[in-house]
């Protein structure tokens, strides 16, 4: 899960057009929506786990 979250935020944080690699980052497109598509992929994992959590 850590893994998927670093991934989205790597995605919504980027370097600024024509900016460094280390300078100005600004924020791209829908965090939350970039960790639901980020978070997808566990989902069966997430859902068998919480089954067997009841």
């Amino acid at each position: 899960m850590a893994a998927a979250i670093r991934v989205a935020l790597q995605r919504w944080v980027r370097p600024a057009a024509g900016s460094a690699a280390n300078a100005l980052v600004v924020p791209s497109g829908s965090l939350p929506d970039l960790l639901r598509a980020a978070l997808r992929p566990l989902e069966p994992a997430l859902d068998a786990a919480q089954r067997r959590g009841r």
